[in-house]
């Protein structure tokens, strides 16, 4: 089976976007978890605390 070569760039064009975009992912994660710690603060100053009168 013989495969065009406009199949093959795609096919290696698809491969490296797939990779690329594995790696973003890969780095991305774990600086997003990183910064979760943060948010539940922000909700807590946003509540303030109403003494009783």
């Amino acid at each position: 089976m013989q495969t065009s070569p406009t199949r093959e760039v795609a096919l290696v064009v698809g491969m490296a976007a797939a990779g690329v975009l594995t790696a973003a992912l890969i780095v991305i994660g774990p600086v997003a978890a990183a910064d979760a710690p943060r948010y539940p603060q922000v909700t807590d100053v946003r509540t303030p605390v109403h003494p009783q009168p």
